[in-house]
């Protein structure tokens, strides 16, 4: 069927994070970005709903915690990607966990790779990075399922082995 709208929160969405649970145990907070420009967007409304049943069902994270920014939810531009990047940072503690599975176009050149975004509007993979390490989840968990998505796991690579991160990274992609 048609994808609920309401029932998955918008950029700027998150709830801070409120006492830490008995257990230690943390959130999970999900962002799922379709890098589509509307061309092909079937196929990856469908890798989003796929990502969106994962990640709820066997994963168990709540739909609350999850922002989606695709054609059908909200659109992915460079201004949501930052704005999401920033409402996770201000929800996020060290014993939480951030998942972020990009899927769409990339692209590559000059040593670059980009995702692309709503129009003509991209990302470069240093910048998407940046924005999503930029908080204070012990643990980020990356699956980049869109082409030249590789450059993005070196990116979060460099961003994990810098002197001052402290966080537990999985990075993943699919075949250039």
């Amino acid at each position: 069927g048609a994808p609920q709208a309401r029932a998955l929160r918008l950029p700027g969405a998150i709830s801070p994070r409120g006492p830490p649970a008995s257990d230690g145990s943390g959130r999970t907070v999900a962002v799922i970005i379709d890098g589509d420009d509307g061309r092909t967007a079937s196929t990856h409304s469908d890798n989003v709903e796929r990502g969106i049943s994962a990640l709820t069902r066997h994963y168990g994270i709540a739909q609350d915690d999850m922002i989606v920014l695709s054609p059908e939810y909200k659109r992915a531009t460079r201004e949501t990607v930052s704005q999401t990047a920033l409402s996770v940072a201000g929800a996020l503690g060290p014993e939480d966990r951030l998942v972020i599975y990009t899927t769409g176009h990339g692209n590559r050149g000059g040593g670059q790779t980009w995702l692309r975004l709503e129009g003509r509007d991209y990302i470069l993979d240093s910048e998407f990075m940046s924005a999503y390490f930029a908080n204070n989840a012990g643990r980020i968990v990356y699956i980049g399922d869109q082409c030249y998505s590789g450059g993005f796991v070196e990116q979060a690579q460099v961003m994990a082995m810098s002197a001052e991160s402290r966080k537990q990274v999985i990075a993943l992609s699919s075949t250039d």
